[in-house]
Parts: structure tokens; sequence; C-alpha cells
């Protein structure tokens, strides 16, 4: 069923016949979800995350749901990190492939997750809230929670609370992570266009 369902499909049973259905309304092409249209991406662009997508991949397949999440978490930082500056880190990557409004005044991205890049760029009656930023890192965040950091949890009157990763969860945010390479891939193919378009106006 693991498999079924990296190909966007699931098994469902209508008029007393089993039949094979798309797992959600639209198709892996109308989506432009086509896995090997991604990896043919990666592998030509992203080499590095192409090898992660494979592995988060075959981690789902295989039912490991805190591995695959862990791996999606280095597939979103793998990817922004090969977009930073020198001496940066990978939140720089991210702030410079992010599209959203007034990023590019920001000096540095952690003021954004800290919720001080207003007040640094001197704003008072005025707010940007960076969302495409916010969203991405959200991400990141989620995948850390229910990945690699998933044995740690509060601690209450001696007792832990950790969180709890299942399949369901691999799925979701594997899917979250497809979508991000392929808002990367369209946004860049865009800009590319932009100039090829910027290079023809005489």
């Amino acid at each position: 069923m693991n498999n079924l369902h990296i190909l966007n499909l699931d098994i469902g049973y209508s008029h007393y016949k089993l039949v094979l259905k798309a797992f959600t309304d639209q198709g892996a092409i109308e989506l432009n979800r086509n896995p090997s249209l991604l990896m043919d991406w990666l592998e030509r662009k992203h080499s590095a995350v192409a090898a992660s997508y494979k592995e988060a991949l075959e981690n789902y397949i295989k039912g490991f749901p805190i591995s695959c999440i862990s791996t999606c978490r280095n597939i979103i930082v793998g990817i922004f990190d090969e977009s930073k500056e020198d001496e940066t880190k990978w939140l720089k990557g991210l702030q410079r492939l992010s599209t959203d409004t007034y990023i590019e005044k920001v000096d540095n991205p952690r003021q954004i997750v800290q919720g001080s890049a207003n007040k640094q760029l001197g704003l008072i009656n005025v707010k940007f809230n960076f969302s495409r930023f916010q969203t991405i890192y959200q991400l990141y965040s989620l995948s850390s929670d229910l990945g690699p950091h998933i044995n740690e949890g509060p601690m209450i009157k001696d007792i832990q609370y950790r969180e709890n990763a299942t399949m369901s969860d691999a799925l979701w945010i594997l899917r979250m992570t497809e979508d991000l390479l392929i808002w990367i891939k369209e946004t860049q193919r865009e800009k590319d266009n932009q100039i090829t378009g910027d290079d023809l106006v005489f």
C-alpha cells in the first residue's frame, strides 16, 4: 500500500469491485508531482538532495516513519544550504530563494524566525509577515520534532511527554516536502524565463 501512496494512488472498493484511484483529487500529472520528473530535476541540479529524496521514499515504502521524516528534514536543509552565501547557514539560502516581499532587506534571517525582523528594519506602523519563509521554517520545525528529535519532550512530574510519529505523519511531511521542491523548481524556472525574456528586449 505504501508503494501506491508514493505514486499518489490508493485502492478502494466500489460496486463490489476493487478499484485503483488517485490518492488526491488531482492526478500526479496535473500536480506536476510525477516522482520521476522531480527526481530528474534533482539529479541534474541538486545531486546530494536527490540522494536524500530517494532515501526518504525508500524509508516510507519500508514503513519507517521517523527515518522518512528525518530524511525530509535533511532535504529541506540541503536544498537551501546550496543557495547560502559564504560563511552563512542554510537559513540564508532560504531567505535568498524566498519570494516574500521586502525579505531581501533583512540582514539576518534568524530575525524573521525570532519575530524581530520588522523592528530591526525600523518599521513601526507597517508589518511584513514573510509568510513563505515562515511556512517553510515551520515545515523544518515539524520534521525536526517528529524526526531526529522524536525522543525529546517536556518533563512534567517525572513523566516525559514525547511525540509519536506515524506513517500518516510521514506521508504528510513527505508530500509537503515534495511540494516545497516543486515550488523551488517552478520558481527557479520562472526566474530563468524572466531573465531570458529580458535578454530578448531590445
